[in-house]
């Protein structure tokens, strides 16, 4: 018996270590409706003042996505998940 090899990928985890990796721009393209968004702001941990005002913690300028990190995730992510926080700001080229 053959087992269907196909997984679903969760956008929402960090494709390295598959934490939420708090993707403020998938984010603004789910929470449309107000309320939903308000829910969100008054529930979220308070991570960082990009992520409260919907918009990727990312695009920070600080914040770099070096060859070398984008290279560690699966082929089949890439394009389909977001690096975490957490995992760009511990990496070390």
């Amino acid at each position: 018996m053959t087992t269907n090899s196909v997984q679903k990928v969760n956008p929402q985890l960090c494709p390295l270590c598959t934490k939420d990796n708090a993707c403020g721009n998938l984010l603004s393209n789910h929470l449309t409706d107000s309320k939903l968004k308000s829910n969100y702001l008054e529930n979220s941990r308070p991570a960082c003042d990009a992520e409260k005002k919907l918009t990727c913690w990312c695009q920070d300028p600080n914040i770099q996505f070096p060859p070398e990190l984008l290279q560690q995730v699966p082929d089949e992510l890439k394009n389909k998940t977001c690096i975490c926080q957490s995992c760009a700001m511990a990496f070390k080229a």
